[in-house]
């Protein structure tokens, strides 16, 4: 299996948070293959903005940025497992298709 230093990394982090006793621990946002691989289970979050006025609203508009990132991430980890669907079943179509020897 080849592992790069960054997925290192989050092994001894996880490793770490287990010694200490940790029941959960943020690895970062996106659902990526290695995550699952280390065992992760996706949770969901939530985030809640409160302003004193319109003005306070407008300096803090990198709020949206984090809305429109948490669905972009979202939405292109359901389309992979969606394509990862098709895929197989596409193999399975193919291999049911080929004449027996």
């Amino acid at each position: 299996m080849d592992v790069n230093l960054g997925q290192l990394m989050m092994f001894f982090f996880i490793c770490d948070c287990i010694s200490r006793g940790c029941a959960h621990a943020h690895l970062g946002w996106g659902t990526t293959e290695y995550k699952q691989r280390l065992g992760a289970a996706p949770v969901t979050t939530y985030r809640a903005s409160l302003y004193r006025s319109r003005l306070d609203k407008a300096l803090y508009a990198r709020e949206l940025w984090w809305l429109v990132n948490d669905a972009y991430w979202r939405v292109r980890g359901e389309a992979k497992r969606q394509m990862a669907t098709l895929a197989s079943w596409r193999a399975r179509q193919d291999s049911n298709l080929r004449p027996s020897d």
